[in-house]
């Protein structure tokens, strides 16, 4: 494989996850379950940020 091939497979891949990054992921949120989800885990002061996958079978809804 050339050097100019496997450079242009890598930039297509960064490009598609920057566009998920910065294009789909911003549209998901404002999606209205998503959004609804978002808002029922803000009003119940649960930092997702801090969550564990073994917290998931304690939150509301899921």
């Amino acid at each position: 494989m050339q050097p100019t091939h496997r450079w242009f497979k890598f930039s297509v891949a960064v490009i598609c996850v920057g566009a998920v990054w910065l294009v789909v992921l911003p549209r998901l949120a404002n999606w209205q379950p998503v959004r609804e989800h978002i808002d029922r885990m803000q009003a119940a002061e649960i930092e997702v940020d801090a969550m564990f996958y073994s917290e998931l079978s304690h939150v509301p809804g899921l």
